[in-house]
């Protein structure tokens, strides 16, 4: 399997698999869609590097108002932040497929 190291790739991905997906363009469309939906929502797969998240509240700020909430950090280089403490997982954005699936699967189910 290939790497996964892009939005639409993640996409394709988590559908193939049987995952239905609210896709946000960038962080306010998706704070907007969080908002509207998360009641519909098991799980957050967050860019660090979207757009369009300074302004308005941003991903960063759902982490901190729904610490309960389950969330992957997907980031182009890894930084030990406050962030990356409180989410679930911290992946490189090129990661392969079986990996990604593998480690949603764990998040999801949580421990065994």
């Amino acid at each position: 399997m290939s790497n996964i190291d892009t939005g639409t790739a993640l996409r394709h991905v988590l559908e193939q698999n049987g995952y239905t997906v609210l896709l946000g363009v960038d962080g306010a469309e998706g704070v907007d869609i969080y908002d509207r939906q998360r009641k519909a929502i098991d799980l957050v797969v967050l860019d660090m590097s979207m757009p369009r998240h300074v302004r308005r509240p941003s991903p960063e700020t759902t982490v901190h108002r729904h610490l309960e909430l389950k969330m992957i950090l997907r980031s182009g280089h890894l930084a030990d932040n406050d962030i990356a403490k409180k989410v679930d997982a911290v992946l490189a954005k090129a990661i392969k497929q079986e990996d990604f699936i593998r480690i949603l699967r764990q998040i999801l189910d949580g421990p065994t």
